[in-house]
């Protein structure tokens, strides 16, 4: 009996862990959304104090760490060269991501505080097209801003005497 058990929970620890990122991730959105928790109810009530979005944003990360040891995703960073830093520009990156990864299910980022960095986690099989997508997305990001001097045709330009 006790192998048993040991063998099932072996075999199911997986799943289970994938079912509970994906609830956590929903209660935390269905909350961040203003629709409430949808899996509160008799367990709310017996837990006590109703949990918030960053409890469940918490509870994730504890699922997505397991996922992580157990090799079913991967967390990669990924430096940017031109910071992402306003919430247009990370939603143009998420849309981005969609259109090449469609199932939102199976892949997450996160952004800096500065911008400059983008977490993925996903499929370890995925990361290298991940890593090809970054490295395009911050391609196409061009500065926008004018430049006020003229650049120089060679070092010496700079140097050059004045004459009077």
């Amino acid at each position: 009996m006790i192998a048993l058990s040991i063998g099932a929970w072996w075999l199911l620890r997986v799943p289970y862990h994938e079912w509970r990122l994906a609830a956590c991730h929903s209660s935390a959105e269905n909350l961040r959304a203003g629709k409430g928790d949808e899996s509160g109810g008799l367990w709310g009530i017996l837990g006590g104090e109703p949990k918030t979005a960053a409890d469940y944003d918490a509870a994730a990360l504890g699922h997505e760490d397991t996922l992580i040891k157990l090799k079913r995703l991967a967390r990669k960073e990924f430096r940017l060269r031109n910071a992402v830093t306003t919430s247009k520009a990370m939603d143009r990156f998420t849309e981005l991501a969609l259109k090449r990864f469609p199932n939102k299910r199976e892949w997450w980022c996160v952004f800096s505080a500065t911008g400059d960095v983008v977490v993925i986690t996903a499929r370890p099989e995925q990361m290298e097209k991940w890593e090809a997508f970054v490295r395009e997305f911050d391609a196409l990001k061009t500065s926008k801003r004018l430049r006020r001097c003229r650049g120089r045709a060679t070092w010496f330009e700079a140097v050059q005497p004045a004459r009077w």
